[in-house]
């Protein structure tokens, strides 16, 4: 009989201790829960604000594209120019993500979306705003490092090209982008190197005469010099590439006179 009442009160208990373990287990759920809640609140909050900042103050297109040195604009960062500098950063980026750098493909050197889905494959914010126009390709009449136009190895067949690359795209506002915008904008992005030091020793940076892309302003300017490497693939044009029968530069102003 004492044992068994003994068990009684052990199960008695062990019962009281079960009933405040959970009573205590669900006042923390609670207030895990209500944690919870207030942290995606604020990070809902802070979301929004991020998204749909303060307005600026009016400025101009043309003084948010540096008509006025940006004066007003940079201290503190005015949030419509903050706004355009992402923007254009996520558009220049796209000449990065969109290039195809695996050496090994017979598409090294090529994009790797078509007109229609690059900016939005590429992640850019404005894709919507914006519809690819036209894509520009270089090649150069000098070595140039690997670091700069990716070629596929000879060894490897049925190669996409072997003298150009994709080097950027033209852009265009659409209708709604405009309206969006404010202006027709037009955006020329171009892509630099792949790597950011190991190809420096060998590219050519002698300094040569700026004369031949500066046009009409050259006489203005004599002592202007550009570097000889890089002038070589903007200005280069190779007749055995269907890409390059006339020169990055070229392709871009024959876009801006049509």
């Amino acid at each position: 009989m004492k044992n068994s009442k003994f068990v009684q009160e052990h199960r008695k208990a062990l019962t009281s201790q079960v009933r405040l373990g959970l009573l205590h287990l669900s006042e923390v759920s609670v207030r895990m829960k209500k944690t919870r809640e207030n942290d995606l609140g604020e990070t809902s909050r802070r979301l929004k604000h991020f998204e749909k900042p303060e307005q600026s103050d009016s400025f101009s297109c043309g003084e948010l594209h540096g008509k006025d040195s940006w004066k007003g604009l940079l201290d503190p960062l005015d949030i419509d120019l903050r706004r355009s500098i992402i923007s254009y950063g996520e558009l220049a980026q796209a000449t990065y993500d969109g290039f195809n750098q695996e050496r090994r493909s017979p598409h090294a050197g090529a994009c790797l979306y078509g007109h229609s889905d690059l900016l939005a494959g590429s992640g850019a914010s404005a894709a919507a705003d914006y519809a690819v126009t036209k894509f520009v390709y270089a090649t150069s009449a000098l070595p140039v490092p690997d670091a700069f136009l990716r070629l596929p190895p000879p060894a490897l067949k049925d190669a996409w090209c072997r003298e150009s690359n994709w080097i950027g795209y033209v852009a265009a506002a659409t209708d709604e982008g405009a309206a969006r915008l404010g202006r027709r904008d037009i955006v020329v992005a171009w892509r630099g190197t792949l790597r950011n030091l190991e190809w420096v020793d060998d590219f050519d940076f002698t300094p040569v005469p700026a004369a031949p892309v500066l046009g009409s302003a050259a006489a203005a300017h004599p002592l202007a010099v550009a570097h000889r490497g890089f002038l070589s693939v903007y200005r280069s044009s190779n007749a055995s590439s269907k890409f390059n029968r006339s020169s990055a530069r070229d392709q871009e102003s024959r876009y801006y006179r049509t």
